[in-house]
């Protein structure tokens, strides 16, 4: 026989050993800037972890070489050397972040959770990835359940820069497929012509899908869709989103029927709704 009181008894114990567990971590800032032009040189008193989804920047850690990186790339920023980094010249790259600390910021550092050893990381998977940060900054802007559902979360994102590590190594996407998936990133609401752009890669249409599929897992097309919406939400959450119709155009879309049915089909919300839910102050 099982006894039930026992039973719940350990269950709420664990309830809040949990959420104490997450509690100890405190988020100072969090956005999207999908064109950030900013330059940074400082001393941080504590850490962000910070996703450069496209474009490119320059990146210093203390006395080691100015660098240049890349999306999808992730770079963190911790207390100790003074960082530098991001454009002085013209272009921007597709920026988000999230800035913390506490307790558990620290444990997440000794631990290696937070790889501050190992401060630029490639993202293997940048659309899920993506999501996710995405996810945690909308559930940011609202914090229904508090903030340990939020740590949570921010666990959950940095787990994935680990557990990609521990994931058979995959041969490097096709150059030429890579070059095709750049230029879809920059302009996503571009009327891309699909089969053009695989001529232009020097590939037939049907080599040039099998190739993006196996690079993104999914074909051209719903890519370019998935691009959009991921522009089309950073739009809507930022403080002054522009009006539906134009943010539909700025993604690429003329009719904004098609915008809003895309739209939710991606986010789950219409995007009347995603911005009143999600919209940063």
């Amino acid at each position: 026989m099982y006894d039930w009181n026992e039973i719940d008894n350990v269950i709420i114990l664990l309830y809040y050993m949990i959420m104490n567990y997450y509690k100890a971590i405190e988020f100072l800032g969090w956005a999207h800037r999908p064109e950030c032009r900013a330059w940074v040189d400082k001393h941080f008193e504590y850490y962000v972890l910070d996703y450069a989804e496209s474009g490119s920047l320059m990146w210093q850690a203390g006395a080691d070489p100015l660098r240049r990186l890349r999306g999808p790339v992730v770079f963190l920023t911790f207390p100790g050397p003074r960082f530098r980094f991001g454009r002085r010249r013209a272009g921007y790259w597709n920026h988000r972040f999230i800035s913390f600390r506490g307790p558990q910021a620290d444990r997440f550092a000794i631990t290696g959770l937070f790889p501050s050893a190992t401060p630029v990381v490639r993202v293997e998977h940048p659309q899920r990835f993506s999501r996710a940060f995405d996810e945690l900054l909308d559930y940011m802007a609202g914090q229904p359940y508090g903030m340990p559902r939020a740590a949570h979360m921010l666990a959950g994102l940095l787990l994935q820069l680990h557990e990609q590590a521990m994931a058979k190594p995959r041969t490097a996407p096709d150059v030429r497929i890579a070059r095709a998936l750049g230029r879809i990133a920059a302009a996503p609401e571009t009327a891309w012509d699909l089969p053009r752009l695989a001529v232009q890669s020097g590939l037939s249409y049907p080599h040039f899908r099998r190739l993006f599929r196996q690079a993104t897992g999914m074909p051209p097309g719903d890519f370019v869709v998935a691009r959009r919406m991921e522009k089309a939400g950073g739009l809507l959450r930022q403080p002054a989103p522009p009006a539906l119709k134009e943010v539909a155009a700025l993604c690429g879309y003329p009719d904004i029927y098609h915008f809003s049915k895309s739209f939710r089909c991606f986010h789950g919300l219409p995007p009347g709704r995603y911005r009143d839910n999600f919209q940063l102050p």
